[in-house]
């Protein structure tokens, strides 16, 4: 694609540079008014005056993808409509690769497409995970709680991948060091000893012998060494990118939009089996592979050991045609396979009308329903905030071991409690509007036990969340409605659950638990889970020293 260089100014008058690809020069122009830019001059690159940019491929890290997903998520709230979002985000983004696949988005929506088609078109851009959840989101009428999900998940990659990045920067650090200062020893300082011993004219022990004589070698070879790491550093790069699926043989088949109507089973099961039994070989609608995969050849570890079992099972992959070649190849082929009740197709764009297509997508409902749904995770933390620690112990102090009973003795009678409560159940937002509704999540409060008698909600006045997420809401039973968050409560007069009255004195360990409830609905089945988690309050001794 031809590169052009263009001068422009903005609504301000600001004169603005830069350079950009496009069939051509219409289109180049077209992509600046777009961005809010108005053409003074564009003109294509030729040898001379072309950018040269040395980054490989279309550079866009999951922080991006997180802020933008962010950013479009603060301004649809706002009460911005779709299309003058996508407009601002264009002109935000700093990402130039990203900057330009928004502005490719906003123009296939304006032509009536919907966001996650429009994103589709942008596959080298936006994972297939965005774009299902996008899709999904449209669909059941939730497109912003879809973009904040992914927001999350985009964010944990990002620190993940930060995470390993800082761990293995000081171990190549110090082979890097070392394979320098090996170099040197043998290709500079080494032969001044060799010239120095010939002089001597003595006989050197072997290993001596072993290091002059690899110098020798080093140094009248140097260049079949750095040829070989060149070689192997590229062989590596190519055999990871194929690993991954990003390069492949059918690569140029599918930028060109070559389709197939075939597909072959891989493996037996719910999803082939019931409730209609599936052939071998399935005629669906015309479909293609896909830009970017899940690594579907991995094993899910426990404890950093592999379980021997794939995360994920391919049931159908494409054949045929341009597939035919690779039969089964269930990494760059794949059509249907499934995570749990969470499934994954490489449909295409054409209208299902096969029956046994039909009965396929069925089989999936089935078998999806039919999935227990995720816990709730629940932990008492250090402070308000989502990213804080977790908190295991809270001590409190008497001020005074001699008292009257009537008088306040624990010197923090009132102390404020935090929580972090995540619901993982994201498959339920990918429902019907009337599933959604049935979600709920409520929190409980007990001390000292978690029988009913042990509830203390009353003696709780609020819950204040953190940031500016929707308020709590108490139900008719005492519990709190809430949603996924950090939450404070404050716990006023907490000596009346220290006293032990039988034994006159404070208890030296009291339970403070935290009970939520959350209710999803699968496919119109209504699934609970409960998690509890717990604070010990123990007492701290003070003594008097003279």
């Amino acid at each position: 694609m031809p590169g052009f260089t263009y001068v422009a100014v903005d609504k301000r008058g600001k004169e603005k540079r830069g350079n950009v690809e496009a069939d051509n020069r219409e289109r180049v122009v077209e992509i600046l008014k777009n961005d809010g830019l108005i053409p003074v001059s564009v003109k294509e690159q030729g040898v001379l005056n072309k950018e040269i940019d040395f980054s490989i491929g279309k550079k866009v890290k999951p922080r991006d993808l997180s802020v933008f997903c962010r950013q479009f998520v603060s301004i649809t709230q706002a009460g911005v409509p779709m299309k003058e979002a996508l407009q601002m985000l264009s002109e935000q983004t700093e990402n130039k690769w990203l900057k330009r696949a928004i502005s490719e988005v906003l123009l296939s929506v304006e032509k009536g497409n919907t966001l996650a088609d429009s994103m589709r078109g942008q596959a080298d851009i936006f994972p297939p995970m965005l774009i299902n959840m996008v899709e999904a989101g449209e669909n059941s009428g939730s497109l912003e709680m879809a973009f904040s999900r992914m927001a999350i998940q985009f964010e944990k990659e990002a620190k993940l991948k930060a995470t390993i990045k800082k761990a293995t920067i000081y171990p190549i650090i110090l082979i890097i060091a070392a394979i320098g200062v090996t170099a040197i020893m043998l290709l500079f300082v080494i032969p001044i000893f060799i010239d120095m011993f010939a002089d001597l004219d003595v006989e050197m022990p072997a290993i001596t012998m072993w290091v002059m004589n690899t110098s020798k070698w080093v140094t009248a070879n140097w260049y079949i060494i750095l040829a070989v790491i060149v070689a192997v550093v590229v062989a590596y790069k190519i055999i990871y990118k194929t690993e991954q699926g990003y390069v492949n043989k059918e690569i140029s088949k599918i930028k060109s939009g070559q389709t197939v109507t075939q597909t072959t089973k891989v493996n037996d099961g719910v999803i082939t089996e019931y409730p209609y039994k599936l052939p071998d070989d399935l005629t669906v609608a015309g479909t293609h592979g896909q830009y970017y995969q899940l690594a579907l050849e991995k094993d899910r570890d426990i404890n950093g050991v592999s379980d021997g079992k794939n995360d994920i099972v391919v049931w159908y992959c494409l054949s045929g045609n341009y597939y035919q070649d690779s039969p089964n190849d269930v990494r760059n082929n794949y059509y249907f396979y499934s995570r749990g009740n969470v499934i994954y197709t490489g449909v295409g764009h054409s209208t299902v009308t096969g029956e046994a297509e039909i009965k396929l997508f069925i089989n999936a409902i089935v078998a999806a329903a039919n999935v227990t749904a995720v816990k709730p995770e629940v932990n008492f933390i250090t402070e308000l905030n989502p990213a804080a620690k977790i908190e295991k112990t809270r001590y409190y102090a008497t001020d005074q071991t001699s008292w009257n009973q009537d008088e306040i003795n624990v010197l923090n009678n009132d102390q404020e409690f935090f929580i972090n409560v995540k619901d993982y159940n994201m498959v339920s937002s990918s429902l019907s509007l009337e599933d959604q509704s049935k979600e709920d999540m409520t929190v409980d409060f007990y001390i000292g036990g978690t029988e009913e008698s042990n509830k203390i909600n009353d003696k709780i006045k609020e819950m204040i969340p953190y940031g500016n997420n929707v308020e709590p809401v108490r139900l008719s039973d005492g519990s709190f409605h809430i949603k996924n968050n950090a939450y404070c409560i404050a716990l006023s007069d907490i000596e009346h659950y220290l006293w032990d009255d039988d034994a006159g004195s404070y208890l030296p360990n009291c339970k403070l638990y935290v009970k939520v409830t959350s209710t999803v609905s699968l496919y119109g089945k209504n699934i609970t889970s409960v998690s509890e988690a717990s604070i010990d309050l123990k007492q701290r001794q003070l003594f008097d020293l003279d």
